[in-house]
């Protein structure tokens, strides 16, 4: 008598070299993240939650995403322990990689989906330029673990044990506040399983128990976990969306956008066509069509939010959910191709190598391209160390319209990015503070208490207690007149 439980399923590329291209791509990364933890941990966000964790001994939570805790834990220990501030900034690179590559291990061995873990390695590549270096974004360690759950769903598809719900409840909290666009592929997976023939049988309960949970927890997360920072985004989409009615096809971003696919964002436009002619070859219309409809909806509403697309490496991460609608066709659809034991003849092992061979090409080119990039963040971490070196006092107040905004990207950083590199690398830790006009600050920078930042100050007690520096309590030196 059959059995009522569903058999796991597991996925093996019939050659091993699938998974560990991938596995090697992952730690390619984590050297990577190692080389380069300078130019990433020096730049806006990360600099400014470095210097929060320092000043507070915590971990810091922007907006109730809590996933960021997770990859805080390792330089938060490092303060703890504490070990140098270069170490700490090195820690922190090095921990959105790790966790990464935990992320490929999980869905890889755990789980025992090859199919997943490549698809994860494709997820930090295919689309990545800018965002290896603001790599701060939720959204990116968000998508991560939303594979790793696919790879559960795809290998145990049934709730067949009682656990199996606090489990998959706990699971999509997590992914619910991990970032507010996870849903979208969350949702895009779903429904493309929904077709599949496997899952008719044994997973369509599981679907529907997972799709409503997650509209629960969206909604309960809604109601009572309002931010400052979801709301001013929601606020500014509500305002194109009402007031550039019916001209949304006009907006800037599309042409940046498609200067940068073919430029920098290439990985993602390659597979996007691979993928889709693929599909259309096996008549698949439903697929291509349900693939292209989450793409270009994806983008409407993403231009709306940034019509004017101002900054690439924030609108490079905006776009990840893209990569991850990809990812759906990808992993279900066209990875079975080289899947073990499931049709597969020796007679395709020509096709197999063919694909190795892509994949090792394409890897490559894209792991070369980030490396490249490097040279750009490499010059802002040297801009840094002149405006530090150039300072005349050790709190000083600079004019933005002096400053190299192409290279700087976001100046509202400075204050944070020069004291943490200032006091790394020399014995004279300084904090630049950029305001066009000091008169309306006056009050905070005549005192000799406070740590002045563009939007807030601290108590400057505070903030040189721990020792990794020591500003003095002296009012803010401003340019002249």
């Amino acid at each position: 008598m059959a059995s009522n439980h569903p058999s796991p399923r597991r996925f093996t590329f019939a050659s091993p070299w699938f998974y560990r291209l991938g596995l090697g791509v992952m730690l390619i990364l984590l050297i990577m993240a190692a080389l380069f933890w300078r130019e990433r941990t020096w730049f806006i966000d990360v600099a400014f939650q470095t210097f929060l964790m320092i000043k507070d001994g915590t971990t810091q939570v922007m907006v109730y995403r809590f996933g960021a805790a997770t990859v805080q834990s390792l330089p938060l220990l490092g303060i703890k322990m504490g070990l140098s501030l270069a170490t700490i900034s090195w820690l922190y690179s090095v921990s959105f990689h790790l966790h990464f590559l935990a992320f490929f291990l999980l869905a890889g061995r755990l789980f025992e989906r090859r199919d997943v873990a490549l698809g994860i390695a494709v997820l930090y590549t295919a689309f990545t330029y800018d965002g290896f270096y603001w790599q701060t974004s939720e959204l990116q360690q968000g998508l991560g673990f939303l594979m790793v759950s696919w790879a559960a769903l795809l290998r145990y598809p049934g709730l067949t044990k009682w656990w199996h719900y606090p489990l998959w409840g706990s699971t999509l909290i997590a992914l619910a506040f991990y970032h507010p666009l996870v849903f979208m592929p969350f949702y895009l997976m779903l429904i493309w399983l929904w077709w599949k023939p496997g899952f008719k049988l044994e997973g369509r309960k599981t679907l529907l128990v997972l799709g409503g949970l997650m509209f629960v927890i969206l909604f309960i997360k809604q109601i009572w976990f309002q931010n400052w920072y979801d709301a001013q985004k929601t606020a500014q989409f509500m305002g194109h969306l009402t007031e550039d009615f019916p001209n949304y096809f006009s907006y800037p971003t599309y042409g940046l956008f498609l200067r940068d696919l073919a430029t920098h964002w290439w990985g993602y436009g390659l597979l996007l066509l691979l993928v889709s002619g693929w599909l259309l070859r096996k008549k698949q219309f439903w697929g291509t069509a349900l693939l292209w409809l989450a793409t270009m909806g994806f983008m409407l509403l993403n231009a709306i939010g940034d019509p004017a697309a101002e900054h690439r490496f924030y609108a490079e991460v905006n776009y990840y959910p893209l990569l991850a609608f990809l990812l759906v066709p990808l992993i279900v659809e066209v990875f079975p191709l080289w899947r073990k034991g499931v049709g597969y003849q020796s007679s395709n092992a020509g096709w197999l190598n063919l694909a190795l061979i892509f994949w090792a090409i394409f890897f490559t080119a894209r792991l070369g391209l980030i490396a490249w990039n490097s040279e750009d963040y490499s010059a802002r971490v040297d801009y840094l160390r002149e405006l530090s070196a150039a300072a005349t006092d050790q709190r000083q107040v600079i004019d933005p319209g002096t400053l190299n905004q192409e290279l700087l990207k976001m100046d509202w950083g400075l204050p944070y990015e020069t004291l943490i590199q200032s006091a790394t690398e020399t014995d004279r830790p300084v904090t630049l503070l950029p305001l066009s006009d000091p008169a309306t600050k006056a009050d905070q920078l005549a005192s000799d208490t406070l740590f002045v930042t563009p939007w807030t100050e601290f108590p400057l007690r505070q903030v040189n207690e721990r020792g990794y520096w020591r500003l003095p309590a002296v009012p803010y030196a401003t340019p002249p007149e």
